[in-house]
């Protein structure tokens, strides 16, 4: 005999779409989801670099 399944697949629901926001210290100011900006990050390396030197 044959494994019986279902004729049509059901469609899948997503629970969220929704990215989440990243919340800083304060309240009041977010992060993106992608976190900070590439300006930010380079500014981090410089004090970085300068502080194993």
């Amino acid at each position: 005999m044959a494994a019986l399944g279902p004729l049509v697949k059901p469609k899948i629901v997503k629970k969220r779409t929704k990215k989440f926001t990243r919340h800083q210290s304060d309240q009041m100011s977010k992060l993106s989801a992608n976190g900070r900006s590439r300006e930010a990050l380079t500014i981090g390396c410089a004090e970085d670099s300068r502080a194993r030197s």
